[in-house]
């Protein structure tokens, strides 16, 4: 069995690994990752378009497989949270005739985080990534970004973890 990825993010390709492993009927499949356009913008806002890129990436990647995953990562907006915005992935497993979705659990980037996110137009891990190498003595970029989630989402012991989830 192929199963192919719309990604070829070491975190995503690692949580669909992770996950086939679990499964007997998934027993002996590969897993590969193909490069596809996610058709929204880079840091998805909301969450249909969130949904419509992990769709689109499902979709995108099935050639010669059985099933296609599009994994897409957005923020939403949550009202009374610091930032007004929480950050989840949604799961698109496609078997060229039927989507099925799913959703990891969601969690809050420090307000500053998804302020620039929205500012700057780029995802929140590219924003933290460009602002963390100049900042290396900076506690918020070294403490806040690297553990983010596992500040606000004690469960999460690494980003992959909300792939898989």
């Amino acid at each position: 069995m192929r199963i192919a990825v719309g990604s070829k993010n070491k975190p995503k390709l690692e949580a669909v690994r992770e996950i086939v492993k679990e499964y007997d009927f998934f027993a002996g499949a590969e897993v590969v990752g193909i490069s596809v356009v996610s058709g929204v913008r880079e840091q998805p806002v909301g969450l249909d378009e969130t949904v419509q890129g992990a769709i689109n990436r499902a979709k995108s990647a099935f050639h010669n497989c059985q099933y296609a995953i599009g994994l897409e990562s957005g923020i939403i907006p949550v009202p009374q949270t610091k930032s007004g915005y929480m950050d989840l992935t949604v799961c698109a497993i496609y078997d060229g005739a039927t989507i099925h979705l799913g959703m990891s659990s969601a969690f809050e980037y420090p307000p500053q985080m998804v302020k620039m996110a929205l500012e700057d137009g780029i995802d929140i891990s590219t924003n933290a990534r460009k602002n963390r190498r100049g900042r290396r003595n900076d506690r918020f970029f070294d403490q806040k970004q690297a553990h983010a989630q596992r500040l606000h989402h004690p469960g999460f012991a690494h980003r992959a973890d909300s792939f898989g989830e």
